[in-house]
């Protein structure tokens, strides 16, 4: 006689949240984390990507090529800049996010702090408005040339297009992104084990409860 197959059960997941300031700081702290990060490898792709040495004289870059370093650039620098926001923060209701510009005046070199203003310039300038130095439209008016009868030849828009910085520049935005996620990963670690010393001594109980009332 066969012993009926009994339907497995599946284990309850002994997952549980915790609220309050510790624990919104620590989430701000990982979403900058990620920032600059993401900010620094694009860096990393976009320094990958430029052809070695300087640029020949009329050597010009593909469409593809230019799409590519232009769009790696600017995810780069928007997400620098998206480090630095102070919007709404995690976790605790209407609380801002934490704030790591003490943390830029702190770490970062002078030179290193002149290079921030300017990423911020271009930033600005370049990717958050539509046109800047950098990134111009003319309408050019093209003329028979002599000993052609004076008169237009033809109409039409002409772009200057921003499409990737110097290398130094790179590699400056890579020292910067590292100077400050050291201290950032530090600060984060020690908030962890803070968040697991106060969830096993005084938390422990209603985090189990929650668990099994679910």
């Amino acid at each position: 006689m066969t012993e009926p197959h009994s339907q497995p059960v599946e284990p309850k997941n002994y997952v549980a949240s915790i609220q309050g300031k510790l624990a919104g700081t620590i989430c701000d702290l990982v979403s900058i984390q990620e920032d600059l990060t993401f900010a620094r490898d694009m860096a990393v792709k976009c320094l990958a990507d430029m052809p070695p040495g300087e640029p020949q004289s009329g050597q010009q870059a593909s469409s593809e090529q230019a799409m590519m370093a232009k769009a790696v650039w600017s995810a780069s620098l928007t997400s620098y800049r998206r480090a630095f926001a102070v919007g709404r923060g995690h976790v605790v209701p209407k609380a801002q996010r934490f704030d790591i510009q003490g943390l830029r005046e702190e770490q970062l070199s002078p030179a290193q702090k002149a290079t921030d203003q300017q990423l911020r310039d271009i930033i600005d300038k370049h990717i958050a408005h539509r046109t800047s130095d950098l990134e111009q439209m003319r309408l050019l008016i093209f003329l028979n040339p002599p000993p052609l009868p004076r008169g237009v030849a033809g109409v039409g828009p002409f772009s200057i297009h921003y499409l990737s910085p110097k290398r130094e520049l790179v590699e400056a935005l890579i020292e910067i992104c590292d100077v400050l996620l050291a201290p950032i990963n530090q600060a984060i670690n020690l908030m962890l084990e803070r968040a697991r010393q106060l969830a096993e001594t005084n938390l422990i109980y209603r985090l189990y409860d929650e668990i099994e009332r679910q």
